[in-house]
């Protein structure tokens, strides 16, 4: 359910497709850098955690697959 929730608030607050969970978001340039803060604060509430600053590259979380799996592993 967490990827298809992420997936769906992306898509919705983006006004694209994402046609894969694997698919490159930011580096690809479907999605603009500007979004990172407001989508990081999203997953903070919606995971209950804190990322800490140092794991805060967009490398991180450039597909939907890396934001849950970055999610996980705090």
């Amino acid at each position: 359910m967490e990827r298809e929730d992420i997936r769906k608030f992306i898509e919705e607050q983006t006004l694209i497709k994402i046609e894969s969970d694997k698919e490159l978001l930011f580096t690809s340039g479907k999605i603009g850098q500007e979004f990172f803060t407001y989508l990081i604060i999203m997953l903070e509430d919606y995971f209950g955690i804190a990322f800490p600053d140092p794991v805060l590259e967009i490398e991180n979380f450039d597909s939907v697959e890396k934001m849950v799996k970055m999610a996980k592993s705090i």
